[in-house]
């Protein structure tokens, strides 16, 4: 993930917080986080909020946490930004990076 990359995802997660929290919720129920510290600040998020993470954290969390991993950013069918609600099944349950829609228009052959 690139510098560009990593702060249009910073500024989603800021600006989506109730929506990633609960993706957040979600990854940690199917234990997708390993790293300690990304897990405890993926903790950290859900109770308060990313606003007042420190740089480090930052870096952390995106790494070990959601952005390198557990994170898409876009529907490799049609490019649009995968819905906090959609990513679960487009990283882990069905691992085909495609939002809903795409993932029913491939099921059905469209």
């Amino acid at each position: 993930m690139d510098k560009y990359e990593e702060e249009e995802l910073k500024a989603r997660i800021l600006g989506e917080r109730e929506m990633f929290a609960y993706y957040l919720e979600e990854v940690l129920a199917n234990n997708l986080i390993e790293n300690p510290a990304a897990l405890g600040i993926a903790r950290l998020i859900i109770d308060k909020g990313a606003k007042e993470l420190t740089d480090k954290q930052w870096y952390t969390f995106l790494r070990h946490g959601v952005g390198d991993i557990n994170y898409v950013p876009h529907c490799r069918r049609d490019y649009e930004r995968i819905p906090w609600e959609e990513m679960l099944s487009a990283v882990y349950i069905e691992e085909d990076e495609l939002c809903d829609y795409c993932r029913h228009k491939e099921a059905k052959g469209e």
